[in-house]
């Protein structure tokens, strides 16, 4: 299966007008609590659990929030596709959501140091056959997360219908 490499940001991303809690100067004030936004059932990353947010992402936000002095984390679930946005127009301080750093995306808001990298794949139905590589995609439809780095990776496999 050929994979696509893809950064992804320190679950911290700000809005420019803000400060990361990781960097935040000592002249910046840290709110009491902090308002943050992800998606959810993107596992491990952030996930519901008995009913409450959890996952790598969600506990090392709050972490991050505790140390810098914040005494609690308000989050907001969103579409993956308005997450920047909506931290770009105020509405959260931060976002967390495994965010691959992009241009695109970093002239919205500020990304922490990148935690990881990860592949793209191809996941299939049980018993399906033929679909093994990114060639063998061409002509058939593909789902993706919406707003996703998936989204143009998709759209370049000739005759594909992207769905999202």
């Amino acid at each position: 299966m050929r994979r696509t490499r893809r950064t992804i940001a320190l679950v911290v991303t700000v809005a420019a007008a803000g400060t990361a809690l990781a960097g935040a100067s000592s002249a910046t004030a840290i709110p009491k609590v902090v308002t943050a936004l992800t998606i959810s059932g993107n596992g491990p990353f952030d996930i519901r659990q008995g009913g409450k947010l959890t996952g790598f992402d969600i506990q090392l936000v709050e972490r991050m929030a505790r140390v810098a002095g914040a005494k609690d984390v308000t989050w907001r679930v969103v579409n993956f596709d308005n997450l920047l946005n909506a931290i770009d127009d105020g509405q959260a301080m931060m976002g967390a959501s495994s965010i691959t750093i992009t241009p695109q995306r970093a002239a919205i808001v500020d990304f922490g140091s990148p935690y990881l990298e990860a592949d793209m794949g191809i996941v299939t139905r049980s018993g399906t056959t033929g679909i093994y590589n990114r060639n063998t995609l061409k002509g058939q439809t593909i789902g993706v997360l919406q707003g996703s780095t998936a989204v143009p990776v998709a759209q370049g496999i000739q005759g594909a219908k992207v769905r999202s």
